[in-house]
């Protein structure tokens, strides 16, 4: 039987395929190395856990209202009101399957078949995937290289009467990037302009380093807020990306047609991982502030490996857990590049193609201090070999 269309044009997850690829080798025995995965090596703190175990005691088993519990999303509200500044009503929050998923319910509720949705590019795998499921075109728009800031004026020439939004992810999964503020700025006026909407993916935006610090396009001008969707999640900050708990906040009728949709394609959140993302948003934090330090050294190590390897070039990651490489002048397959070094080394990445960016690779620095010292290591005899 055939299948359809679109689902024939979307690719798999590449990020999920290398996990894939790196267990099939690790339950065959061998030793491999991965810095691939997209999620904390912590486990979710007990705090957490135990609140989940209670909601089940207690038979908070049912289904619950399509866009998440009321103090579910008064918790959320008040975590970006003290990060942001920005004050939401419960009505404009809602609570979603992850933040991939109110990124997807997002695009679906903005956009009509054969409208475009502008994505910077590096960009996260699944940005364009869901602008083609939900009937829209991608338009990729180039980050400034080697910095990958905001080209705003190729922003600009790419809007056009079919543009319905732009997404924005900072601190930027795979690069690493911040925008700073002024930049930020300069896109919002762009957005109130051409009257388009603006949604901006912050997952990361508890993991900045140095003097770098973490804006959202929401808050740097009052007008915006009102053209904006703010997507995060309790995925990364609290090592909980199988609980599958993300939230967007923003305005009411955007929210309301994302309920709408989410209602019909999955009910509700998970009853019991929304009991305990309540207690990990409303909870002691001290757990995030460790990740934060692991990370900070994790970052700094890794980044002194990799600028004194051979033939590698890099931006020196502003936030997130990734560092984001260039090593188009060892190797132009970045594809090629990837295979050869799991297969002669063990040590899995994955390549910038995933993300736009041909000749890069993106290295997850979310695990151990001594795997990432390993990998290096074996990075480095694998560049050696190639040299020799």
């Amino acid at each position: 039987m055939n299948l359809s269309h679109l689902v024939q044009s979307i690719p798999p997850s590449p990020t999920l395929e290398i996990t894939a690829k790196v267990n099939a080798k690790k339950e065959a025995g061998e030793n491999v190395i991965s810095f691939g995965a997209g999620q904390p090596d912590f486990d979710t703190p007990d705090n957490i856990k135990e609140a989940a175990h209670k909601a089940m005691l207690d038979g908070f088993t049912k289904y619950t209202a399509a866009t998440g519990i009321t103090p579910l999303k008064q918790a959320a509200a008040n975590q970006i009101e003290n990060s942001l500044g920005l004050k939401y009503e419960t009505s404009q929050l809602i609570i979603g399957n992850g933040a991939k998923q109110v990124l997807a319910t997002a695009i679906m509720a903005c956009c009509n078949p054969g409208d475009e949705v502008i994505i910077p590019s590096p960009y996260w795998v699944s940005y364009p995937e869901m602008a083609k499921m939900a009937g829209a075109k991608p338009v990729f728009v180039s980050l400034e290289a080697p910095t990958f800031d905001l080209d705003i004026n190729a922003l600009e020439k790419a809007i056009n009467p079919r543009t319905r939004a732009i997404i924005i992810n900072s601190p930027s999964n795979p690069t690493g990037r911040v925008f700073s503020e002024e930049s930020l700025a300069e896109l919002a006026e762009l957005v109130i302009k051409h009257q388009i909407w603006a949604i901006t993916d912050e997952v990361y935006d508890f993991l900045v380093y140095g003097e770098n610090s973490h804006h959202s396009i929401a808050a740097v001008n009052p007008e915006i807020k009102k053209q904006t969707l703010v997507v995060n999640a309790v995925s990364k900050k609290y090592s909980m990306t199988g609980w599958r708990i993300g939230y967007g906040a923003g305005p009411k009728d955007l929210i309301g047609a994302m309920g709408r949709i989410q209602g019909h394609y999955t009910s509700n959140p998970n009853s019991i991982a929304q009991k305990g993302a309540l207690e990990a948003l409303n909870g002691d934090q001290s757990s995030v502030e460790i990740m934060v330090k692991a990370f900070t050294e994790r970052r700094n190590y890794i980044v002194k490996r990799l600028g004194k390897m051979p033939g590698i070039k890099l931006e020196e990651p502003q936030g997130a857990f990734y560092v984001f490489p260039y090593i188009g002048e060892i190797e132009p397959d970045d594809f090629g590049f990837c295979n050869d070094l799991l297969e002669e080394q063990g040590v899995a990445l994955v390549p910038g193609s995933a993300f736009g960016a041909p000749g890069y690779v993106r290295i997850s620095f979310a695990t151990s201090l001594e795997e990432i010292a390993e990998g290096m290591d074996r990075m480095e005899e694998f560049l050696k070999d190639r040299e020799g």
